[in-house]
């Protein structure tokens, strides 16, 4: 069940065309504001550089690919090594081959780059309504050589990301699943009325493990737990921010 994009098909080019948004999506209530099963397969926005996870492997037919793809059962290994990458090596990586190029414009890289960057040479981002990480990285890196140099530099055009074929990989598109994945608020809008087409939603109080097992993991049906982090040690009234600051003083994060 996971290893398959919902917006995906057999025909990897099928993939990456646009999809249409639900009118839960977009906020609206031209049919009905509340979740139907059929709009979890709405949720899932295509990878920006193409990559599908890897269970579309099986499902791809050797002419969309013209038998060419890359999976890897070491992507962790590979994410690893790359997040001490510098700029300029990420760059040169990205030019080796199709998974490289989809891999290494991984947002997390770049954000990171930039902030250490920041700390380091204690500067200031000029500009913040860049699209991605890395233009901002490329701003700074700009302005950087133009110091350097005293001649001024054109600032790069603003990345745009290309989709390619034949990558699968269930850790990268999990990333960018996690980074991209909103439940639209109308969701939390119960229907009482409507037993057949919106998704069930039960208080985390009155969920149990034989429940969830049998009216829903086992029946691959979907359902909303209300209240699960409530519990919660980081919900308590001393987990605010003067408190992280005592307990990570003097301490550096990567």
């Amino acid at each position: 069940r996971a290893a398959l994009s919902p917006s995906s098909s057999t025909n990897d080019s099928a993939a990456k065309k646009p999809r249409e948004m639900s009118s839960v999506q977009m906020g609206t209530s031209r049919r009905r504001p509340f979740p139907r099963v059929e709009d979890f397969m709405n949720l899932e926005v295509s990878h920006p550089y193409g990559i599908l996870p890897a269970g579309n492997l099986f499902t791809s037919s050797s002419k969309s690919n013209n038998g060419n793809f890359w999976f890897s059962e070491h992507d962790e290994m590979c994410h690893l090594i790359m997040s001490f990458c510098s700029g300029t090596d990420l760059a040169r990586l990205a030019q080796v081959n199709r998974f490289l190029y989809a891999a290494c414009h991984q947002p997390e890289y770049w954000r990171d780059l930039v902030l250490r960057r920041v700390e380091q040479e204690q500067v200031v981002l000029e500009d913040m309504s860049l699209n991605s990480w890395k233009d901002t990285y490329m701003q700074l890196q700009t302005r950087s050589s133009t110091q350097k140099s005293g001649n001024q530099r054109a600032h790069p055009k603003p990345h745009q990301p290309m989709a390619v074929s034949g990558v699968y990989s269930d850790y990268f598109y999990r990333l960018h699943s996690c980074r991209t994945f909103d439940i639209p608020q109308q969701w939390f809008d119960k229907d009482e009325s409507d037993t057949k087409s919106s998704v069930k939603c039960i208080p985390a109080s009155k969920m149990t493990s034989d429940t969830f097992y049998h009216e829903f993991e086992d029946t691959n049906t979907p359902v909303l737990i209300r209240q699960g982090a409530a519990t919660w040690q980081a919900n308590n009234d001393r987990w605010n921010l003067p408190y992280l600051l005592d307990q990570t003083r003097g301490q550096d994060f990567r």
